[in-house]
């Protein structure tokens, strides 16, 4: 074979993509195809990141995944800066948002949203954490668009809860 030492062996026929950028816009997308998924360097289904000041307008449908109870999920990951505090707030308009945060030792922190403010956690780390965000509805089978946001604004919606990690 040829290649360079310790590079992944070559396959004929096949091309190796090469793109700045391409794997966080193809994991981004959650039904693309395994093949691009694959070429990318990411797992299928692996959850998209959500990225401090960026929102992310997500819908909650009925082919998304399902946890224990019927309630519908969508999975980001979020990584939280050590020192800073990030608040994760989750709204929508045709239901009453529902934002969780799990650790990497599987402690869970969750919030709903109310009529006056979004479902809202603020997550203080000492240390570099990196999390996964469920983003669902306070009731089992509502469906329709949310907004989902990571921020380091100090300010945080009153009755925001304060997680430290």
């Amino acid at each position: 074979m040829r290649g360079r030492p310790g590079a992944p062996p070559s396959v004929p026929g096949r091309r190796r993509l090469s793109w700045p950028g391409l794997e966080a816009v193809v994991c981004g997308v959650a039904r693309a195809s395994v093949l691009l998924l694959l070429a990318a360097g990411c797992a299928p289904g692996a959850p998209p990141s959500l990225d401090v000041g960026t929102p992310v307008r997500g819908s909650l449908t009925q082919h998304d995944e399902q946890v224990g109870d019927g309630t519908l999920i969508d999975r980001y990951t979020l990584a939280v800066p050590p020192g800073r505090r990030v608040v994760v707030t989750a709204s929508a308009e045709g239901f009453d948002a529902f934002v969780a945060l799990r650790d990497e030792a599987g402690t869970v922190w969750g919030d709903g949203q109310t009529a006056s403010r979004p479902a809202c956690l603020a997550v203080e780390a000492a240390v570099e954490a990196r999390l996964h965000v469920g983003v669902s509805s306070s009731y089992e089978l509502a469906l329709g668009p949310y907004v989902v946001e990571a921020s380091t604004d100090e300010a945080s919606p009153a009755g925001c809860r304060v997680v430290r990690l």
